[in-house]
């Protein structure tokens, strides 16, 4: 029996284009728990992470005749992960409830009001889709999930200050993003929420 646990990551993959159970096991060991651990910093949730991860894997094995084309599979693997968690990301902001009918605010706000929210909530979403990946990874981390600079940092293995150079350039791209995009004024308190 070859001792798969010596084979790195191109030879495994040629095994397991071809069918190989046990190398694919080989690998599901190797990135399995590396994997895991950055969805469930990055999700805050076990179940969804645990999810997630096998789901990865069991796409891969799917699509295992595509991985003689794969060059680097870790950084295959871990793009991978990194688009499903912003995948899970928006589909857990897509189904967050309404908050409920306040009567204060039900007679301060207009339907026009909400169609203002609306626009600038979709205007922004577009604007975060045009960052670049790893700008939009770090903005994501920080102002839709709250992790703090050196969380995120610890996270994705990059500095503090580098952290604090994609939120800056996020922010200042998303401004000019809204301004070109926005024929209303935008509320001064949702632009604080969002970029302070």
């Amino acid at each position: 029996m070859p001792l798969y646990n010596d084979y790195n990551d191109a030879e495994l993959a040629v095994l397991i284009a071809s069918g190989d159970q046990l190398a694919f096991t080989v690998l599901v060991e190797r990135y399995s728990s590396v994997i895991y651990g950055h969805l469930v910093s990055y999700l805050k949730n076990a179940q969804e992470a645990e999810d997630i991860t096998q789901d990865i894997f069991v796409t891969l094995w799917k699509n295992r005749h595509q991985l003689p084309g794969v060059l680097n599979l870790s950084a295959y693997l871990f793009t991978a992960t990194r688009n499903r968690a912003s995948n899970a990301f928006r589909n857990k902001i897509r189904t967050l409830p309404e908050p409920p009918a306040d009567t204060i605010e039900s007679l301060l706000v207009t339907p026009a009001d909400h169609l203002e929210y609306r626009e600038l909530y979709n205007v922004l979403m577009s604007g975060i889709a045009k960052l670049p990946p790893r700008r939009r990874q770090v903005f994501t981390m920080s102002r839709i999930t709250g992790l703090s600079y050196d969380e995120i940092a610890v996270s994705l293995g990059i500095s503090r200050s580098t952290v604090k150079q994609h939120i800056i350039e996020a922010m200042h791209f998303l401004r000019r993003h809204l301004k070109s995009r926005m024929a209303m004024t935008t509320p001064v308190f949702f632009i604080f929420f969002f970029f302070c």
